[in-house]
């Protein structure tokens, strides 16, 4: 069990720093000022320092890996730990989901030519996560931190059970 909890931190690391080491790479060809922020056109609507993406890029995963930490010593009834399967693969879902992210939004930031391929890949991407999560949805036991977690969901096993089950075929 602590093999795999240190290599699971491992693998946490490793997503955590891809993405800034290929920002890193291609930093001298990045202009002052990259796009940070797209409308639904995949067009530039925000614009700020390339530095931003060094904090914006590392400070996102280290927040969800903060939270997930945190879930264990906050929750009220303990029931996180009850499942650590789920919750690991749920975390690494995120985190992988969260390092490609990383590294799509810094190749948006020196192809400014090509966001309209790129984000076609963003989308399929962004479609293959909800799918996966589509899949993890109807196992998710019932918690206060993962899951839709509505007072009806929260207060009974079987509405959270039918909730999850149809919400899984949704993501699906």
């Amino acid at each position: 069990m602590e093999t795999t909890s240190k290599r699971n931190e491992v693998i946490y690391v490793v997503l955590l720093f891809v993405p800034l080491i290929y920002l890193v790479s291609i930093w001298k060809t990045l202009p002052a000022q990259v796009p940070m922020h797209f409308d639904i056109n995949m067009n530039p609507d925000r614009y700020g320092s390339k530095w931003e993406l060094v904090f914006l890029l590392p400070g996102i995963q280290l927040l969800i890996h903060l939270i997930f930490w945190m879930m264990k010593k906050i929750d009220p009834k303990g029931k996180i730990k009850q499942y650590p399967k789920m919750m690991k693969a749920v975390h690494m879902v995120l985190s992988a989901f969260m390092c490609i992210m990383g590294c799509v939004v810094v190749y948006m930031c020196t192809n400014k030519e090509q966001l309209a391929g790129t984000s076609k890949y963003l989308v399929a991407f962004v479609c293959i996560m909800f799918t996966v999560l589509g899949n993890y949805l109807p196992v998710i036991k019932q918690n206060y931190f993962l899951g839709i977690r509505t007072p009806w969901t929260l207060e009974s096993e079987a509405v959270w059970q039918k909730t999850h089950q149809l919400g899984g075929k949704l993501f699906f």
